[in-house]
């Protein structure tokens, strides 16, 4: 901070010499390393949204073709049972083919979704350590704004 105080008065041989003091200053540093803690945490916060919207379009998506695919599994165990109760065993074995493929691929997908924990895991660290660093900034004012301050040679309270 640039703001300067008059606080004494100093005598040099026949001249006076006015002293300055900065009052403001040591709060000023506070309020820069806050801000910069903020900038940091705003940014890691701002590529995690990022992230998180991109990979909550994937899961859905992944999430609605995992339900398609099962119900389509459904249908398939429910025409094989039919065929292997009428005794037609080569269709049958078609049947549990594409069921096979079916299953491979519902699997496939399930897989897919599978990094979705940790992504939220990471989500909620985040926002853990956005609040902490909050309530640090937080006390760090309150602390600086209940400060004595001296003016003059007298102790003055907010």
């Amino acid at each position: 901070m640039k703001f300067e105080v008059p606080s004494g008065l100093k005598l040099e041989g026949r001249m006076v010499i006015v002293t300055k003091s900065k009052p403001l200053e040591a709060s000023a540093k506070e309020l820069d390393q806050v801000a910069d803690q903020m900038q940091g945490v705003a940014t890691a916060l701002s590529a995690a949204s990022t992230t998180l919207d991109v990979n909550a379009k994937t899961l859905y998506a992944t999430i609605a073709e995992s339900g398609q695919l099962a119900r389509n599994l459904v249908t398939d165990i429910q025409k094989t049972v039919r065929v292997i109760s009428s005794n037609d065993l080569p269709s049958a074995v078609v049947n549990l083919k594409e069921i096979s493929t079916s299953l491979r691929a519902l699997s496939y997908e399930l897989h897919r979704a599978e990094g979705i924990g940790a992504i939220f895991l990471a989500m909620a660290l985040l926002l853990s350590l956005w609040c902490l660093l909050n309530s640090l900034t937080s006390i760090g004012l309150a602390s600086a704004a209940c400060r004595p301050t001296t003016f003059g040679g007298r102790q003055e309270g907010l």
